[in-house]
């Protein structure tokens, strides 16, 4: 109970003398209060003190005294608040604002009287968040909006908290405005004085589109319509063409146009519109072909002024095809791969022997394939990667043994796989193993039930597509890279999960990847360099195939 001041004690003694008549029982006051023209002396604020919650409302007195304490009768008083933003108020009636404290005052004939107001804020006992779900794509941003409550009122300026469950797909800063990105789920909390609201967040992101794909061992670059040159995954020899590397697609450095592009095990080259070719990465064994050893971080041109239609890198070599059908090769020759009839490393173009034209080319681990306009195929470089039925290493171009024609021929692993002109698919070499295969060092049939387009083997794994672009893969399987949803080997032709029509395929050290007819990119495998693209930056296995994030 608040303790009474000498003048609260003199009005409630005032108030029992008049009940009770006065002394003697009279019924008739012997001291009337004085009117309202007595002087004011002292005003007393009723009551002197008092705690209201935010929001609601209290109403206060006030008398008026003479300085010996005796009530004055129909004085008005005019009040006021000491903090209106704490207290307001009006007639006595006071309305709590925010919690804080402040004195209202009542004044008459200028003498004031006062009482203590203080304001305690209401709990927050509910919080909401809008929107209630969130779907961005990589890279936008939207705010949240916060509201707090106690019961059904509104609570303003409370400190709100805010987190993200999983910061790598949806990231949120202290103002609430959240960022997407990566592709994936994540949930925001907002939280005020213990209370939280929740936030589910879906973040996708848009698809790559390119139309041509290439893989090396941890790393893959694409070119896109316009023929600009992209690459993610690993980038430790600067293989992917841009400082940063990157888990999706990144621009190559330099601004370089090209028409076609080739990743060896952890270089890359591609040729321009003009002919020219550039490199750039790994150069230990001179596989950039510009006179140097010297690693490139981006792309620098290859010596010899040679116009080249196409370009093939291996695992540390590299040969390219002239606009009239010669091959020239550099890099690492010590199991012939340079085609030049020596054993040797060379660190600019030289000329493959014996006058060999050819329509297309391709570059295996260890070896080289290309195919003559007739059909016939040629490799040269280590065995058995040339399919002539030997055990050693060719430094110029051999027929592969058979004496087929051929409409596609691709050298990949330690081998390669053709396509005769009848559409009957054929392989060699260490490549993804299949049941039954008891003598690779020439073409064994690789199906009878299948009709194969076009190939792209590994020493590991093999994948290849269909008349009807079904993709089906076999071998090697432990990081998932034939695509089924297993990591189980699969030594038969093995359709790959989904049913995804695909008209390009690549493969890769553990990881393949596809263009869908569109030109839309999915890669499965192996994601321990991010070299799916898909933006996320973990270890582990795309077991089925997954879209790539656009650059």
């Amino acid at each position: 109970m608040p303790r009474l001041s000498s003048a609260h004690v003199a009005i409630l003694l005032l108030a029992l003398t008049t009940a009770c008549g006065g002394s003697g029982g009279s019924n008739t006051p012997t001291n009337p209060p004085p009117n309202n023209t007595a002087t004011v002396g002292i005003v007393v604020v009723t009551p002197p003190s008092q705690t209201i919650i935010q929001g609601q409302t209290a109403t206060f007195t006030a008398q008026a005294l003479t300085s010996a304490g005796v009530a004055i009768a129909g004085k008005a008083f005019a009040w006021a608040s000491s903090n209106s933003s704490v207290a307001t108020v009006a007639n006595g009636v006071v309305t709590a604002v925010s919690a804080g404290a402040a004195l209202v005052t009542a004044t008459v004939d200028g003498v004031s009287g006062n009482s203590a107001i203080t304001v305690t804020g209401l709990n927050v006992n509910r919080v909401t968040i809008a929107p209630t779900t969130l779907n961005l794509t990589v890279g936008q941003t939207s705010p949240l909006t916060v509201t707090t409550y106690n019961g059904n009122t509104v609570l303003t300026g409370r400190l709100v908290a805010f987190s993200s469950n999983n910061s790598t797909i949806a990231s949120v800063s202290t103002s609430g405005v959240v960022t997407a990105v990566n592709a994936g789920t994540a949930r925001i909390t907002a939280t005020s004085e213990g209370i939280s609201a929740q936030v589910d967040v879906t973040v996708t992101y848009t698809q790559a589109v390119f139309s041509q794909i290439t893989l090396g061992d941890f790393h893959t670059c694409a070119l896109n319509a316009a023929g600009a040159a992209f690459c993610w995954g690993g980038n430790n020899q600067g293989q992917s063409g841009s400082p940063q590397g990157g888990s999706f697609p990144r621009a190559v450095s330099g601004g370089l146009t090209f028409t076609r592009i080739s990743a060896g095990n952890a270089h890359t080259c591609a040729v321009t519109s003009s002919g020219a070719a550039w490199c750039w990465g790994m150069n230990v064994y001179s596989q950039l072909g510009d006179g140097t050893t010297t690693q490139r971080n981006t792309p620098v041109a290859v010596q010899g002024g040679h116009q080249f239609q196409s370009i093939a890198a291996g695992q540390n070599f590299t040969c390219a095809l002239t606009t009239t059908g010669q091959t020239w090769c550099w890099g690492q020759g010590t199991s012939g791969q340079l085609g030049n009839g020596i054993a040797a490393d060379v660190s600019t173009p030289v000329q493959v022997a014996g006058g060999f034209t050819f329509v297309s080319l391709s570059a295996s681990e260890v070896g080289v394939c290309g195919l003559k306009a007739a059909g016939r195929a040629f490799c040269w470089g280590a065995s058995p990667s040339h399919g002539d039925g030997t055990a050693s290493n060719r430094t110029s171009p051999v027929e592969v043994a058979g004496g087929r024609l051929y409409k596609h021929l691709i050298a990949g692993g330690r081998g390669g796989c053709a396509v005769t002109t009848n559409d009957v698919s054929w392989c060699w070499g260490l490549q993804g193993p299949l049941a039954g295969v008891t003598n690779n060092t020439t073409p064994y049939q690789v199906s009878n039930t299948l009709t194969f387009t076009r190939f792209s083997p590994t020493q590991r794994a093999t994948c290849a597509i269909t008349t009807t672009q079904a993709v089906y893969c076999w071998g090697l399987n432990d990081h998932g890279q034939v695509g089924d949803s297993t990591r189980v080997s699969k030594d038969i032709p093995t359709r790959i999960y989904g049913t995804l029509a695909f008209s390009t395929i690549a493969t890769g050290g553990w990881h393949a990847c596809g263009l869908e007819p569109n030109g839309k990119a999915w890669c499965w495998g192996s994601n321990d360099f991010m070299e799916l693209g898909t933006g996320l930056q973990y270890q582990g296995q795309g077991l089925v195939p997954v879209p790539v994030r656009s650059p």
